[in-house]
Parts: structure tokens; C-alpha cells; sequence
């Protein structure tokens, strides 16, 4: 196996550890804490990410940090619904 490979499985397994961390968050937040919490915490990468975009990049860094603020935007959109079917 070569380096890659194990990266993306090192990549994959802390992705999957972190999911079961946000899903026992949610279990226990009934009053919606954590989630507003989180939900700051992306809009403010978000918002660092655009000032830093707008202040100007190179073309190369420009894509990387659009898809990277694509991510900050899923985030802020799909947290509500996790936590939504977390507490059904």
C-alpha cells in the first residue's frame, strides 16, 4: 500500500471518527448550543476566507480556496439538518 492510499485511509477513518463525535454533539444538545456554536465557528472561517479572497490571491490559490469556501457554505447549510435528524 503505498503512502497515498494510507493517507486517504488515515483521511477517511478521522473524517469517520469526527462524524461519530458531531453525532454524539448533537444527541445531547437540546437546546441547540452546540450547534449555534458550530454554525459561528464556520461563518467565520467563512468570513475570514472571503476578506482574504477579496483582498486578492494568485489565480492557483483562488480555486483551492473557492472549493474550500464552497465547504465552509455545505457546512453552514447541512449542520442544521444533521442536528435535526439527530434529535427526530
Amino acid at each position: 500500500e503505498g503512502l497515498q492510499e494510507q493517507l486517504g485511509a488515515f483521511s477517511m477513518s478521522q473524517a469517520s471518527l469526527k462524524m461519530m463525535q458531531l453525532d454524539h454533539q448533537f444527541a445531547e444538545d437540546h437546546n441547540g448550543e452546540e450547534l449555534r456554536r458550530l454554525l459561528g465557528v464556520l461563518a467565520e472561517g467563512r468570513l475570514r476566507l472571503r476578506d482574504r479572497m477579496d483582498a486578492g490571491v494568485a489565480a492557483v490559490d483562488h480555486q483551492r480556496f473557492s472549493t474550500v469556501l464552497e465547504a465552509f457554505e455545505a457546512g453552514i447549510r447541512l449542520l442544521p439538518r444533521l442536528r435535526e435528524a439527530q434529535q427526530r
